[in-house]
């Protein structure tokens, strides 16, 4: 996960990835999915106003030069899934689950299943 996001960042701060960036970001699939892709662009163009009134961008908001928000995009059209906390929590509610079968009797279902 970690390797996502430092690929993602490629040497831009760490701190440009707030909790908004994440929540944003995570389960998307922009090189699966062109609607991923395009929401995910879509975002990165997006500003607010802040508390005291200064725009923002939605997401990455450290990032501000336009070259960086397009090479953050470029590398984010690579990435199969993008994952965060909430979503590996997530997977592992499943793989606890597929470890605690018992791998003879997924075999003989995909045998019965598949001949």
């Amino acid at each position: 996960m970690l390797q996502i996001w430092l690929g993602i960042l490629k040497g831009l701060p760490p701190a440009s990835v707030t909790p908004q960036t994440v929540t944003a970001l995570h389960l998307r699939a922009p090189l699966l999915s062109c609607s991923d892709e395009r929401s995910i662009a879509s975002a990165l163009r997006k500003t607010r106003k802040d508390t005291v009134g200064k725009t923002q961008y939605q997401i990455f908001p450290g990032i501000v030069e336009a070259s960086q928000r397009d090479a953050v995009m470029e590398r984010l059209r690579t990435c199969n899934r993008i994952l965060s906390f909430h979503s590996f929590f997530e997977d592992m509610v499943y793989l606890d689950e597929v470890s605690s079968c018992e791998p003879e009797s997924i075999l003989q279902e995909l045998r019965v299943s598949f001949p």
